[in-house]
């Protein structure tokens, strides 16, 4: 079970392309999960974090780890990577 500090790293970006890839719509999935259509759609703009059960419940529903929905996503990533070479790059030049 993930504790309160790790649903701080909820990601609502990863949850909805899940989602997305395995073909359910908000409807189907919050149905599925047991939980309201409109709390699915606060979950995936990042509006409010799930409880552990929630996040168990979307986990099991769409065949994933509770921990798949936690952090950045990789577009995210390499963005964060890009910067950092800007910066280093920067950073060499003396600025």
């Amino acid at each position: 079970m993930l504790s309160k500090d790790e649903l701080t790293d909820f990601n609502g970006d990863k949850l909805r392309k899940i989602r997305e890839e395995r073909g359910f719509t908000m409807k189907e999935l919050a149905h599925r999960a047991g939980i309201s259509e409109p709390a699915l759609w606060k979950l995936e703009n990042g509006s409010c974090l799930p409880t552990a059960i929630t996040l168990n419940r979307l986990s099991r529903v769409l065949l994933k780890e509770p921990d798949d929905f936690l952090g950045p996503d990789e577009d995210m990533l390499q963005e964060l990577q890009y910067y950092t070479r800007v910066f280093e790059m920067v950073d060499k030049m003396g600025f």
